[in-house]
């Protein structure tokens, strides 16, 4: 999971040279949304650490759409 997830920074420097930065407006969506995502990531890790893979993440992936 660490390495997903520290696999998007070079993306995300890319994209912020690309593009810019982000407006001051969108600020409280994009901190919502890393937010969600976090506390997605811990359940999960904790959800596999109980459960089978093949039982959470069937549950993990229809979830997420969801939240």
């Amino acid at each position: 999971m660490t390495s997903v997830v520290l696999g998007h920074i070079p993306f995300a420097i890319i994209g912020i040279l690309f593009f810019g930065l982000p407006n001051i407006d969108g600020l409280k969506f994009i901190i919502a949304s890393s937010l969600l995502h976090f506390f997605y990531q811990v359940f999960l890790l904790n959800a596999y650490r109980y459960g089978e893979l093949s039982e959470i993440y069937p549950i993990a992936r229809g979830l997420s759409p969801l939240i």
